[in-house]
Protein backbone atom coordinates (compact mmCIF):
# COMPACT_ATOMS: atom_id res chain seq x y z
CA UNK A 1 0.00 0.00 0.00
CA UNK A 2 2.66 2.20 1.01
CA UNK A 3 5.69 1.09 -1.58
CA UNK A 4 5.30 4.63 -3.66
CA UNK A 5 5.57 6.71 -0.53
CA UNK A 6 8.66 4.94 0.93
CA UNK A 7 11.70 6.88 0.47
CA UNK A 8 9.81 9.05 -2.48
CA UNK A 9 11.87 12.33 -1.62
CA UNK A 10 8.51 14.54 -2.70
CA UNK A 11 6.41 12.83 0.14
CA UNK A 12 9.56 13.31 2.63
CA UNK A 13 10.08 17.22 1.46
CA UNK A 14 6.28 17.67 2.79
CA UNK A 15 6.19 16.22 5.42
CA UNK A 16 9.21 17.41 6.31
CA UNK A 17 7.62 21.14 5.54
CA UNK A 18 4.76 20.30 7.98
CA UNK A 19 7.15 19.18 10.55
CA UNK A 20 8.86 22.55 10.35
CA UNK A 21 6.30 24.74 10.24
CA UNK A 22 4.21 22.93 13.19
CA UNK A 23 7.70 24.84 15.01
CA UNK A 24 7.14 28.03 13.58
CA UNK A 25 3.23 28.29 13.97
CA UNK A 26 3.97 27.20 17.83
CA UNK A 27 6.00 29.84 18.23
CA UNK A 28 3.95 33.05 16.37
CA UNK A 29 0.82 31.36 18.34
CA UNK A 30 2.38 32.00 21.67
CA UNK A 31 3.45 35.31 21.51
CA UNK A 32 0.21 36.71 20.44
CA UNK A 33 -1.73 34.95 22.90
CA UNK A 34 1.01 35.81 26.57
CA UNK A 35 -1.82 38.38 27.25
CA UNK A 36 -4.26 36.15 27.73
CA UNK A 37 -2.02 33.68 29.44
CA UNK A 38 -0.99 36.35 32.21
CA UNK A 39 -4.53 37.04 33.06
CA UNK A 40 -5.59 32.74 33.21
CA UNK A 41 -2.40 32.35 35.64
CA UNK A 42 -2.43 35.59 37.60
CA UNK A 43 1.25 36.09 37.06
CA UNK A 44 3.67 39.19 36.11
CA UNK A 45 4.50 40.08 32.79
CA UNK A 46 8.31 39.06 34.44
CA UNK A 47 6.81 35.27 35.28
CA UNK A 48 5.00 34.93 32.12
CA UNK A 49 7.91 36.06 30.08
CA UNK A 50 9.24 32.32 31.33
CA UNK A 51 6.83 30.48 29.11
CA UNK A 52 9.30 31.84 26.20
CA UNK A 53 12.36 31.34 28.11
CA UNK A 54 12.31 27.65 29.01
CA UNK A 55 11.78 26.71 25.48
CA UNK A 56 14.24 28.48 24.44
CA UNK A 57 16.79 27.10 26.74
CA UNK A 58 15.65 23.78 26.45
CA UNK A 59 15.65 24.03 22.86
CA UNK A 60 19.77 25.46 22.88
CA UNK A 61 20.63 22.57 24.84
CA UNK A 62 19.66 19.80 23.12
CA UNK A 63 20.13 20.83 19.55
CA UNK A 64 23.89 20.30 19.79
CA UNK A 65 22.83 16.88 20.80
CA UNK A 66 21.44 15.64 17.65
CA UNK A 67 24.19 14.51 15.62
CA UNK A 68 25.74 12.01 17.90
CA UNK A 69 22.24 10.73 18.73
CA UNK A 70 21.33 10.22 15.07
CA UNK A 71 24.52 8.73 14.53
CA UNK A 72 24.03 6.66 17.57
CA UNK A 73 20.32 5.34 17.39
CA UNK A 74 19.61 6.59 13.93
CA UNK A 75 17.72 9.46 12.54
CA UNK A 76 14.78 8.50 11.41
CA UNK A 77 14.26 7.42 14.99
CA UNK A 78 15.30 10.53 17.05
CA UNK A 79 12.96 12.51 14.44
CA UNK A 80 10.22 10.80 15.35
CA UNK A 81 10.67 11.30 18.65
CA UNK A 82 10.63 14.26 18.21
CA UNK A 83 7.42 15.19 16.38
CA UNK A 84 5.81 12.60 19.11
CA UNK A 85 7.05 14.78 21.83
CA UNK A 86 6.19 17.88 20.94
CA UNK A 87 3.36 17.10 20.18
CA UNK A 88 2.43 15.52 23.69
CA UNK A 89 3.73 18.05 25.90
CA UNK A 90 1.78 20.77 23.01
CA UNK A 91 -1.28 19.18 24.31
CA UNK A 92 -0.28 18.81 27.70
CA UNK A 93 0.65 23.06 27.72
CA UNK A 94 -2.25 23.36 26.30
CA UNK A 95 -3.83 21.37 29.06
CA UNK A 96 -2.24 23.37 32.16
CA UNK A 97 -3.87 24.62 35.15
CA UNK A 98 -1.44 26.75 36.89
CA UNK A 99 1.74 28.61 36.15
CA UNK A 100 4.33 25.65 37.19
CA UNK A 101 2.37 23.36 35.23
CA UNK A 102 2.74 24.78 31.86
CA UNK A 103 6.36 25.85 32.60
CA UNK A 104 7.77 22.16 33.03
CA UNK A 105 5.71 21.28 30.18
CA UNK A 106 7.46 24.30 27.93
CA UNK A 107 10.53 23.06 29.29
CA UNK A 108 9.92 19.69 27.85
CA UNK A 109 8.21 20.65 24.64
CA UNK A 110 11.11 22.38 23.94
CA UNK A 111 14.32 19.35 24.80
CA UNK A 112 11.65 17.76 21.54
CA UNK A 113 11.57 21.05 19.13
CA UNK A 114 15.37 20.53 18.72
CA UNK A 115 15.03 17.56 16.01
CA UNK A 116 12.37 19.00 13.85
CA UNK A 117 14.25 21.99 12.08
CA UNK A 118 17.85 20.72 12.48
CA UNK A 119 16.85 17.22 11.30
CA UNK A 120 14.31 17.96 8.80
CA UNK A 121 17.17 19.85 7.01
CA UNK A 122 19.64 17.24 7.13
CA UNK A 123 16.81 14.89 5.80
CA UNK A 124 15.98 16.82 2.83
CA UNK A 125 19.75 17.73 1.68
CA UNK A 126 20.26 13.75 1.92
CA UNK A 127 17.25 12.99 0.11
CA UNK A 128 17.60 15.17 -3.00
CA UNK A 129 20.68 14.93 -5.16
CA UNK A 130 22.86 18.17 -5.42
CA UNK A 131 20.75 19.25 -8.87
CA UNK A 132 17.60 19.15 -6.81
CA UNK A 133 18.41 20.46 -3.47
CA UNK A 134 18.65 23.97 -3.77
CA UNK A 135 14.73 23.48 -5.05
CA UNK A 136 13.68 21.00 -2.29
CA UNK A 137 15.11 23.30 0.14
CA UNK A 138 13.21 26.43 -1.02
CA UNK A 139 9.99 24.14 -0.34
CA UNK A 140 11.62 23.84 2.71
CA UNK A 141 12.32 27.22 3.76
CA UNK A 142 8.18 27.53 3.10
CA UNK A 143 7.63 25.58 6.36
CA UNK A 144 9.81 28.21 7.92
CA UNK A 145 7.79 31.43 7.07
CA UNK A 146 4.93 29.65 7.37
CA UNK A 147 4.57 30.34 11.55
CA UNK A 148 5.00 34.71 10.98
CA UNK A 149 2.62 34.70 8.12
CA UNK A 150 -0.10 32.51 9.65
CA UNK A 151 0.66 31.84 13.32
CA UNK A 152 0.09 35.29 14.39
CA UNK A 153 -3.86 35.60 12.66
CA UNK A 154 -4.60 31.77 13.96
CA UNK A 155 -2.81 32.64 17.47
CA UNK A 156 -5.44 35.78 17.51
CA UNK A 157 -8.00 33.99 16.63
CA UNK A 158 -8.00 31.02 18.60
CA UNK A 159 -7.22 33.31 21.55
CA UNK A 160 -10.22 35.65 21.04
CA UNK A 161 -12.63 33.36 20.06
CA UNK A 162 -11.91 30.32 21.75
CA UNK A 163 -9.01 30.10 24.64
CA UNK A 164 -5.58 30.47 24.79
CA UNK A 165 -5.27 26.72 25.40
CA UNK A 166 -6.07 26.04 21.21
CA UNK A 167 -2.78 27.55 20.75
CA UNK A 168 -1.07 24.41 21.75
CA UNK A 169 -3.69 21.75 21.36
CA UNK A 170 -3.73 22.78 17.25
CA UNK A 171 -0.28 21.10 17.18
CA UNK A 172 -1.79 17.91 18.25
CA UNK A 173 -3.30 17.19 15.05
CA UNK A 174 -0.41 18.74 12.62
CA UNK A 175 1.62 16.83 14.85
CA UNK A 176 -0.24 13.47 13.86
CA UNK A 177 -0.23 14.03 10.38
CA UNK A 178 3.79 14.94 10.40
CA UNK A 179 4.76 11.69 12.82
CA UNK A 180 2.82 9.13 10.29
CA UNK A 181 3.89 10.57 7.15
CA UNK A 182 7.37 10.91 8.46
CA UNK A 183 6.99 6.84 10.04
CA UNK A 184 6.17 5.83 6.05
CA UNK A 185 8.48 7.68 4.02
CA UNK A 186 11.83 8.08 5.87
CA UNK A 187 14.35 5.15 5.83
CA UNK A 188 16.56 4.49 8.22
CA UNK A 189 20.53 5.03 8.02
CA UNK A 190 23.42 3.28 8.86
CA UNK A 191 24.31 3.63 12.48
CA UNK A 192 26.79 3.78 14.35
CA UNK A 193 26.66 1.95 18.33
CA UNK A 194 30.41 2.46 19.03
CA UNK A 195 30.53 6.52 18.89
CA UNK A 196 31.34 7.59 22.16
CA UNK A 197 29.89 10.83 23.59
CA UNK A 198 31.67 13.96 24.00
CA UNK A 199 30.36 14.42 27.63
CA UNK A 200 32.61 17.23 29.04
CA UNK A 201 32.20 19.11 25.75
CA UNK A 202 28.36 19.21 25.82
CA UNK A 203 28.29 19.48 29.85
CA UNK A 204 30.51 22.48 28.86
CA UNK A 205 28.24 23.54 25.88
CA UNK A 206 25.14 23.16 27.33
CA UNK A 207 25.79 25.14 30.86
CA UNK A 208 27.35 27.91 28.68
CA UNK A 209 24.55 28.33 26.18
CA UNK A 210 21.62 27.95 28.59
CA UNK A 211 23.61 31.06 30.81
CA UNK A 212 24.15 32.98 28.09
CA UNK A 213 20.19 32.76 26.83
CA UNK A 214 19.04 33.51 30.12
CA UNK A 215 21.02 36.43 29.70
CA UNK A 216 19.75 37.46 26.47
CA UNK A 217 16.10 36.77 27.11
CA UNK A 218 16.60 38.00 30.88
CA UNK A 219 18.79 41.21 30.82
CA UNK A 220 16.71 43.88 30.12
CA UNK A 221 13.79 42.69 32.49
CA UNK A 222 16.67 42.52 35.21
CA UNK A 223 18.42 45.72 33.86
CA UNK A 224 21.40 43.84 32.79
CA UNK A 225 24.30 44.50 34.89
CA UNK A 226 22.92 46.44 37.30
CA UNK A 227 21.85 42.84 38.29
CA UNK A 228 24.09 40.93 40.09
CA UNK A 229 22.00 37.63 38.87
CA UNK A 230 23.22 38.84 35.05
CA UNK A 231 26.44 39.81 35.89
CA UNK A 232 26.98 35.78 37.27
CA UNK A 233 25.65 34.38 34.41
CA UNK A 234 28.02 35.94 32.03
CA UNK A 235 30.83 35.45 33.91
CA UNK A 236 29.31 31.64 33.56
CA UNK A 237 28.55 31.78 30.40
CA UNK A 238 31.80 33.46 29.17
CA UNK A 239 33.83 30.96 31.02
CA UNK A 240 32.12 27.44 30.23
CA UNK A 241 32.20 28.94 26.49
CA UNK A 242 35.72 29.61 26.55
CA UNK A 243 35.77 26.12 27.96
CA UNK A 244 33.94 24.34 25.76
CA UNK A 245 36.36 26.01 22.30
CA UNK A 246 39.57 24.77 24.24
CA UNK A 247 38.36 21.65 23.96
CA UNK A 248 38.38 21.67 20.34
CA UNK A 249 42.27 21.94 21.04
CA UNK A 250 43.45 19.28 23.87
CA UNK A 251 40.83 16.81 23.24
CA UNK A 252 40.69 14.18 20.16
CA UNK A 253 36.63 13.85 20.90
CA UNK A 254 34.42 16.43 20.48
CA UNK A 255 30.91 17.11 20.26
CA UNK A 256 31.26 18.07 16.74
CA UNK A 257 33.29 16.52 14.22
CA UNK A 258 36.44 19.10 14.08
CA UNK A 259 36.77 17.94 9.99
CA UNK A 260 33.37 20.00 9.56
CA UNK A 261 35.80 22.91 10.52
CA UNK A 262 37.93 22.51 8.04
CA UNK A 263 35.32 23.15 5.39
CA UNK A 264 34.84 26.54 4.04
CA UNK A 265 31.92 26.31 2.74
CA UNK A 266 30.44 25.28 5.85
CA UNK A 267 31.89 27.87 8.21
CA UNK A 268 30.75 30.52 5.76
CA UNK A 269 27.40 29.37 6.13
CA UNK A 270 27.61 29.44 9.95
CA UNK A 271 28.65 33.34 9.84
CA UNK A 272 25.88 34.00 7.45
CA UNK A 273 23.16 31.94 9.02
CA UNK A 274 24.18 33.93 12.57
CA UNK A 275 23.40 36.90 10.08
CA UNK A 276 19.88 35.09 9.23
CA UNK A 277 18.77 34.93 12.72
CA UNK A 278 20.03 38.78 13.54
CA UNK A 279 17.67 39.64 10.28
CA UNK A 280 14.10 37.91 10.51
CA UNK A 281 13.26 38.42 14.09
CA UNK A 282 13.46 41.94 14.54
CA UNK A 283 10.87 43.62 12.03
CA UNK A 284 8.09 41.11 13.92
CA UNK A 285 9.58 42.52 17.06
CA UNK A 286 9.61 46.15 16.49
CA UNK A 287 6.46 46.20 13.81
CA UNK A 288 3.49 45.83 16.03
CA UNK A 289 4.66 48.60 19.03
CA UNK A 290 5.42 50.76 15.73
CA UNK A 291 1.44 49.78 14.19
CA UNK A 292 -0.05 50.09 17.38
CA UNK A 293 1.45 53.38 19.00
CA UNK A 294 2.35 55.62 15.94
CA UNK A 295 -0.05 54.34 13.71
CA UNK A 296 -2.84 53.63 15.38
CA UNK A 297 -3.54 50.17 14.15
CA UNK A 298 -5.75 47.55 15.27
CA UNK A 299 -4.85 44.18 15.95
CA UNK A 300 -6.32 42.95 12.71
CA UNK A 301 -4.65 45.44 10.27
CA UNK A 302 -1.28 44.76 11.97
CA UNK A 303 -1.90 40.82 11.32
CA UNK A 304 -2.35 41.69 7.66
CA UNK A 305 0.17 43.97 7.61
CA UNK A 306 2.66 41.44 9.03
CA UNK A 307 1.09 38.79 6.81
CA UNK A 308 2.75 40.65 3.62
CA UNK A 309 6.46 39.44 4.65
CA UNK A 310 5.42 36.18 4.70
CA UNK A 311 3.68 35.93 1.47
CA UNK A 312 7.62 37.94 -0.04
CA UNK A 313 9.01 35.28 1.84
CA UNK A 314 7.12 32.29 -0.42
CA UNK A 315 6.97 34.35 -3.14
CA UNK A 316 11.45 34.67 -3.12
CA UNK A 317 11.25 31.00 -2.03
CA UNK A 318 9.54 30.08 -4.89
CA UNK A 319 12.27 32.30 -7.50
CA UNK A 320 14.74 30.85 -5.71
CA UNK A 321 13.63 27.36 -6.60
CA UNK A 322 13.67 27.84 -10.10
CA UNK A 323 17.36 29.89 -9.80
CA UNK A 324 19.60 27.48 -7.29
CA UNK A 325 19.49 24.89 -10.45
CA UNK A 326 22.08 26.96 -11.67
CA UNK A 327 24.26 26.58 -8.76
CA UNK A 328 24.91 30.29 -8.70
CA UNK A 329 24.26 30.32 -4.87
CA UNK A 330 26.72 32.88 -3.62
CA UNK A 331 25.17 34.84 -5.97
CA UNK A 332 21.57 34.72 -5.84
CA UNK A 333 22.55 35.23 -1.65
CA UNK A 334 23.65 38.72 -2.51
CA UNK A 335 20.91 39.88 -4.53
CA UNK A 336 18.77 38.69 -1.67
CA UNK A 337 20.76 40.62 0.93
CA UNK A 338 20.63 43.38 -1.70
CA UNK A 339 16.95 43.19 -1.52
CA UNK A 340 15.83 43.09 1.82
CA UNK A 341 18.33 46.02 2.43
CA UNK A 342 16.16 48.16 -0.13
CA UNK A 343 13.61 47.08 2.20
CA UNK A 344 14.95 48.31 4.72
CA UNK A 345 16.62 51.35 3.95
CA UNK A 346 12.81 52.25 2.57
CA UNK A 347 11.95 51.64 6.39
CA UNK A 348 14.04 54.42 7.42
CA UNK A 349 11.97 57.29 5.63
CA UNK A 350 8.70 56.07 6.75
CA UNK A 351 6.65 58.81 9.55
CA UNK A 352 3.32 58.67 11.10
CA UNK A 353 1.85 59.16 7.78
CA UNK A 354 2.92 56.11 6.12
CA UNK A 355 -0.06 54.21 4.94
CA UNK A 356 -1.04 50.65 4.97
CA UNK A 357 -0.22 49.43 1.32
CA UNK A 358 3.42 51.31 1.48
CA UNK A 359 3.91 49.12 4.05
CA UNK A 360 2.86 45.96 2.40
CA UNK A 361 4.49 47.01 -0.41
CA UNK A 362 7.72 47.46 1.62
CA UNK A 363 7.23 43.79 3.75
CA UNK A 364 6.69 41.96 0.56
CA UNK A 365 9.95 43.17 -0.94
CA UNK A 366 11.78 42.61 2.74
CA UNK A 367 10.27 39.20 2.40
CA UNK A 368 11.38 38.07 -1.32
CA UNK A 369 14.79 39.20 -0.27
CA UNK A 370 15.07 36.71 2.95
CA UNK A 371 13.09 34.14 0.63
CA UNK A 372 16.15 34.26 -1.76
CA UNK A 373 18.89 34.48 0.64
CA UNK A 374 17.82 31.75 3.01
CA UNK A 375 17.57 28.73 0.97
CA UNK A 376 20.54 30.08 -1.49
CA UNK A 377 22.66 30.14 1.77
CA UNK A 378 21.16 26.48 3.21
CA UNK A 379 22.42 24.54 0.12
CA UNK A 380 25.29 26.48 -0.43
CA UNK A 381 26.25 25.54 3.14
CA UNK A 382 26.36 21.70 2.52
CA UNK A 383 27.46 21.71 -0.94
CA UNK A 384 30.87 20.08 0.16
CA UNK A 385 30.83 18.60 3.42
CA UNK A 386 30.82 14.69 3.71
CA UNK A 387 27.42 12.92 4.20
CA UNK A 388 28.67 11.85 7.23
CA UNK A 389 28.96 15.19 8.44
CA UNK A 390 25.40 16.78 8.24
CA UNK A 391 23.51 15.56 10.86
CA UNK A 392 25.93 17.13 13.16
CA UNK A 393 26.12 20.11 10.57
CA UNK A 394 22.34 20.50 10.57
CA UNK A 395 22.36 20.62 14.24
CA UNK A 396 25.24 23.15 14.89
CA UNK A 397 24.00 25.16 11.88
CA UNK A 398 20.19 25.84 13.60
CA UNK A 399 21.70 26.20 17.13
CA UNK A 400 23.87 29.04 15.43
CA UNK A 401 20.98 30.20 14.15
CA UNK A 402 19.15 30.53 16.67
CA UNK A 403 21.45 31.79 18.92
CA UNK A 404 21.56 34.94 16.25
CA UNK A 405 17.79 35.61 16.61
CA UNK A 406 18.83 35.03 20.51
CA UNK A 407 21.33 38.19 20.31
CA UNK A 408 18.83 40.31 17.92
CA UNK A 409 16.56 40.45 20.60
CA UNK A 410 18.35 41.59 22.90
CA UNK A 411 20.51 44.21 20.90
CA UNK A 412 17.07 45.59 19.70
CA UNK A 413 15.70 45.75 23.09
CA UNK A 414 18.68 47.78 24.09
CA UNK A 415 19.22 50.08 21.14
CA UNK A 416 15.68 50.55 21.40
CA UNK A 417 16.01 52.10 24.91
CA UNK A 418 19.07 53.66 24.50
CA UNK A 419 17.47 55.47 21.66
CA UNK A 420 14.30 56.57 23.39
CA UNK A 421 16.27 57.82 26.26
CA UNK A 422 17.98 60.31 24.13
CA UNK A 423 15.30 61.31 21.66
CA UNK A 424 13.12 62.08 24.53
CA UNK A 425 16.07 64.02 26.21
CA UNK A 426 17.35 66.18 23.39
CA UNK A 427 13.37 66.66 21.74
CA UNK A 428 12.50 67.81 25.56
CA UNK A 429 15.16 69.97 25.46
CA UNK A 430 14.53 72.06 22.02
CA UNK A 431 10.79 72.21 23.56
CA UNK A 432 11.86 73.60 26.34
CA UNK A 433 13.80 76.72 24.99
CA UNK A 434 11.56 77.06 21.99
CA UNK A 435 8.01 76.92 24.18
CA UNK A 436 7.46 80.57 24.03
CA UNK A 437 8.03 80.52 20.37
CA UNK A 438 5.77 78.32 19.23
CA UNK A 439 2.90 77.98 22.04
CA UNK A 440 0.77 79.76 19.54
CA UNK A 441 1.56 77.50 16.48
CA UNK A 442 0.60 74.69 18.80
CA UNK A 443 -2.74 76.28 20.04
CA UNK A 444 -3.62 76.51 16.17
CA UNK A 445 -3.10 72.93 15.33
CA UNK A 446 -6.04 71.05 14.30
CA UNK A 447 -4.95 68.02 16.47
CA UNK A 448 -4.88 69.98 19.57
CA UNK A 449 -6.51 67.67 22.06
CA UNK A 450 -9.48 69.20 24.05
CA UNK A 451 -8.91 69.58 27.47
CA UNK A 452 -5.24 68.56 27.55
CA UNK A 453 -2.91 71.51 28.85
CA UNK A 454 0.25 72.48 27.07
CA UNK A 455 2.60 70.27 29.43
CA UNK A 456 0.52 67.08 28.71
CA UNK A 457 0.22 67.46 25.23
CA UNK A 458 3.78 67.81 24.45
CA UNK A 459 4.56 65.14 26.88
CA UNK A 460 2.20 62.97 24.38
CA UNK A 461 3.98 64.97 21.36
CA UNK A 462 7.65 64.21 22.38
CA UNK A 463 7.16 60.31 23.08
CA UNK A 464 5.63 59.61 20.40
CA UNK A 465 8.17 61.93 17.92
CA UNK A 466 11.09 59.94 20.64
CA UNK A 467 9.33 56.52 19.55
CA UNK A 468 9.10 57.14 15.81
CA UNK A 469 12.84 58.41 15.83
CA UNK A 470 13.89 54.94 17.84
CA UNK A 471 12.12 52.88 15.11
CA UNK A 472 13.63 54.69 12.60
CA UNK A 473 17.34 54.56 13.89
CA UNK A 474 17.33 50.89 14.70
CA UNK A 475 16.15 50.30 11.06
CA UNK A 476 19.19 52.30 9.71
CA UNK A 477 21.30 49.89 11.91
CA UNK A 478 19.28 46.79 10.08
CA UNK A 479 20.07 48.36 6.49
CA UNK A 480 23.72 48.43 6.78
CA UNK A 481 24.29 45.45 8.97
CA UNK A 482 24.53 42.73 6.41
CA UNK A 483 27.73 44.87 5.07
CA UNK A 484 29.53 43.92 7.53
CA UNK A 485 29.09 40.61 6.43
CA UNK A 486 29.79 40.13 2.60
CA UNK A 487 33.49 39.93 3.10
CA UNK A 488 32.87 36.55 4.28
CA UNK A 489 31.64 35.75 1.01
CA UNK A 490 35.14 34.83 -0.01
CA UNK A 491 34.89 31.56 2.30
CA UNK A 492 32.15 30.13 -0.03
CA UNK A 493 34.34 28.10 -2.82
CA UNK A 494 32.54 26.81 -5.67
CA UNK A 495 32.59 23.03 -6.06
CA UNK A 496 32.44 23.29 -10.08
CA UNK A 497 34.11 25.76 -11.76
CA UNK A 498 32.16 28.27 -12.84
CA UNK A 499 29.65 28.61 -9.93
CA UNK A 500 29.38 31.02 -7.27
Amino acid sequence: MFDNIKGNKNYILFFACIATALVTIDLACISVALPKMLGYFSASKIEIAWIITVYSISTAICIPLLGFLSEKFGRKKIYLIGIAGFSVFSALSGLSQNLDQILICRLLQGVFSAPLVALSQSIIINAFPEKERGKALSWWTLGLLIGPLIGPFLGGYFTENYSWRWVFLINIPIGFIAFIGSYICLDEIKTNKKIKFALLSFIFLAIGASCMQLVLDRGQILDWFSSNFITNLTIIAILFLSLFFLLYFIKGKTLFPKEMFLDCNYIGGLIFVFLFGLLLVPPFILMPDFLSSIGGYPVDKIGIILMTSGIGGMTGTLIASRLLSSGYYKSIMIIGLLSYMIGQYYMTLWNSEVTMNMMMANGIIRGIGIGLYYPALATATYVTLPTKFRDHGASLFQFIRNLGSAVAIAIIVILMDRFHKINMSELSARVKDNYNQNEGLFHNYNIYPLGMNDTNFFISLITQEAHLISFINIMVVLTFLPLIFFPFFLLFKSKQKGNL
